[in-house]
């Protein structure tokens, strides 16, 4: 079993209690950096393991800069849950698709 089936395998059963997640919460939660997860979600979606909201959400974050004063950035991140072989899932008024919909 090479590292990308691994790594599936680690996402599933992370996503397995299926509660939702943003690629932040599982990069903390299996110890990975945030690319090497990002790039492993974005695999598990394509293949269809995962499924990913349609839009992404937006979160407004705010930082101390000293003297500078506070610098705002608009980050928009995606949740990701696990797929029981659906194409489509709605949890919490959020709609989740595969990536063969989109």
């Amino acid at each position: 079993m090479g590292r990308a089936a691994s790594a599936l395998i680690k996402i599933r059963a992370l996503l397995a209690d299926g509660r939702p997640r943003s690629s932040g919460d599982i990069a903390r939660e299996l110890g990975w950096g945030f690319g090497a997860t990002s790039q492993a979600l974005m695999r598990a979606w394509e293949v269809g393991v995962v499924l990913r909201t349609v839009s992404p959400i937006y979160v407004t974050e705010r930082r101390r800069r000293g003297r500078a004063g506070v610098a705002t950035n608009l980050r928009g991140y995606h949740l990701y849950c696990i797929s029981t072989g659906e194409k489509e899932n709605v949890i919490s008024n959020r709609r989740y698709l595969c990536h063969r919909i989109l």
